[in-house]
């Protein structure tokens, strides 16, 4: 998502509603990060026509700065992985509520063994995994994965060695379809 004045975030859909929330920024030339869920709104309104509506902002904040982080939803709460404000290894989830809006964010106690940026994450049955991205200053093939649990917290990361990506990959996209990873 880009909008005018420079801020980039990661857009994700509420549950049962019509809601995108756009957590975290950057501006366009790589600077001012702020731990708003967007300086210039946290949510809209989207209609069934595709129409949006006007943006809204949060009253919780996400606990420190983030850009090039991943977020994913599962199970009613927004989960915000890695990314930089300097290179960060933290995952933090919010229950999102019915009107879209997003809970207090709680800091995961299962931090990812590695710091992560510029990666992808999707959720596939019961799991959230984290693919490619930045640990250092080079992109990197892992795909680490890990337990999502009924209360929000996620279980411990597991780096599934045997099934690396075929190179490296970073500032990438990843999405799930039919039981398949793209």
């Amino acid at each position: 998502i880009y909008q005018s004045g420079g801020s980039i975030g990661i857009g994700t859909t509420a549950p049962g509603g019509y809601k995108l929330n756009v957590i975290g920024s950057i501006n366009a030339s790589g600077i001012n990060l702020n731990n708003t869920v967007q300086g210039s709104g946290s949510m809209l309104n989207v209609s069934s026509d595709g129409s949006i509506g006007s943006w809204t902002n949060s009253t919780n904040l996400l606990p420190t700065a983030r850009s090039a982080h991943s977020s994913v939803v599962a199970n009613g709460y927004v989960y915000v992985i890695g990314g930089y404000s300097g290179p960060q290894s933290t995952v933090y989830y919010a229950k999102l509520n019915a009107d879209g809006s997003t809970g207090s964010w709680t800091n995961s106690t299962n931090l990812l063994p590695t710091v992560k940026g510029i990666h992808s994450s999707v959720v596939a049955n019961g799991y959230v995994y984290v693919i490619g991205g930045s640990s250092d200053v080079a992109n990197r093939p892992s795909v680490w994965y890990a337990k999502l649990n009924a209360d929000g917290s996620t279980g411990s990361w597991t780096n599934q060695t045997a099934n690396i990506l075929p190179e490296e990959r970073g500032a990438h996209s990843s999405v799930v379809a039919n039981g398949y990873v793209y």
